[in-house]
């Protein structure tokens, strides 16, 4: 193989390896994004649970 077409080849190689990564790296921020949303809603839940708890405590107080 000439040196040319040796080149030709790990270029080609080089950038699909660079596209496929890219690919796992955005379906990685992806889930990031989605799970820091639901954390956000089940945080959002429980606070909402222990205001609703004190103002029963302080109802029956």
């Amino acid at each position: 193989m000439e040196l040319r077409a040796r080149l030709t080849a790990i270029s080609t190689l080089f950038l699909a390896s660079v596209i496929f990564l890219s690919g796992y790296a955005t379906t990685g921020m992806q889930r990031s994004a989605t799970t820091t949303s639901k954390v956000q809603t089940v945080q959002g839940d429980v606070q909402q649970a222990v205001m609703q708890v004190n103002t029963s405590a302080e109802v029956e107080a």
